[in-house]
């Protein structure tokens, strides 16, 4: 996200008023970029997860989508 803000520019404040002593303040403009990551995926990856807390159904959506199956995997091993 991007902002704008307007500050006060010292220098050129500062050579306005060599001239003018009663110059109004120059401004500038300031850009701030701010970054907002957003979590996509808050879930433990499959392999990371304890072969206990891991059923059949997760390991078959695993195997196709990792690989582009359309079957089911013949046989699963998670240590």
């Amino acid at each position: 996200k991007t902002t704008y803000d307007d500050e006060v520019d010292e220098e050129a404040t500062k050579k306005a008023r060599e001239d003018d002593p009663e110059a109004a303040e120059v401004t500038k403009s300031v850009t701030n970029v701010k970054f907002d990551y957003e979590v996509v995926n808050s879930m433990k990856p499959l392999w990371l997860r304890p072969p206990k807390e891991v059923n059949e159904t997760e390991h078959s959506e695993f195997y196709k989508s990792a690989f582009r199956a359309f079957d089911d995997p013949l046989r699963t091993i998670h240590f």
